[in-house]
């Protein structure tokens, strides 16, 4: 009962009733999560395509990279975000 009061107590503390999300702020977040996602994993597919080295084990170790790289990323920034 006293969390269901809690949680009232913080809905009405809104003030003028406007929420602290905007489309802006929406896109602005969006943007830096697939540029963070998708930029390091990308640039280092693109070196490893110049130099020629698309053995199949560098080719395993990139995707590890990038799904660590994924998981990394996005745990630190919801961390950041929220």
């Amino acid at each position: 009962m006293g969390e269901r009061h809690h949680q009232q107590e913080l809905i009405g503390k809104g003030g003028s009733g406007k929420s602290p999300f905007t489309f802006l702020d929406f896109f602005m977040k969006s943007t830096l999560l697939a540029m963070t996602l998708t930029f390091p994993p990308i640039i280092s597919l693109i070196v490893i395509w110049e130099f020629g080295a698309t053995t199949p084990a560098i080719m395993i170790g990139w995707v590890m990279f990038a799904l660590f790289w994924t998981f990394y990323s996005l745990l630190k920034l919801s961390q950041r975000f929220i």
